[in-house]
């Protein structure tokens, strides 16, 4: 079985039904000449390739942009729409003052998967 590991949904057509969010949303991950893609011909694509699993990743930059991208609400909504197929993880900037309270939600909330916290993350800089 092939998994993929590392997809950001940022079009995923589920998750872009607010126009003003998918236009910030295209703005920050420079996606200005693509439009969003339904569902069901993503895992048409995914098949051709062999792919049977989708790690779905957040991406929460918003100390620096100051939004959320791509949130973990929006990851659980697709991760529900197929759960054999998608397998979502949640997103927290470390940077945040409240990064802290970001994983435990998560983690109460019945997000059992890993959570990534490495966004632009620069702890040197």
């Amino acid at each position: 079985m092939v998994i993929d590991t590392h997809v950001r949904p940022a079009l995923f057509e589920p998750i872009c039904r607010d126009k003003t969010q998918f236009e910030k949303r295209c703005d920050e991950m420079n996606y200005h000449l693509m439009k969003p893609a339904k569902l069901e011909l993503l895992k048409k694509q995914y098949a051709l390739a062999d792919i049977r699993k989708v790690f779905l990743l957040g991406q929460d930059c918003s100390v620096e942009t100051g939004s959320v991208a791509i949130s973990n609400e929006e990851i659980a909504m697709l991760v529900k729409e197929d759960e054999a197929f998608f397998a979502g993880f949640a997103s927290v900037d470390p940077r945040h003052e409240k990064a802290g309270e970001g994983i435990r939600e998560c983690m109460l909330r019945g997000k059992k998967r890993a959570t990534e916290i490495v966004q632009q993350f620069q702890p040197y800089k």
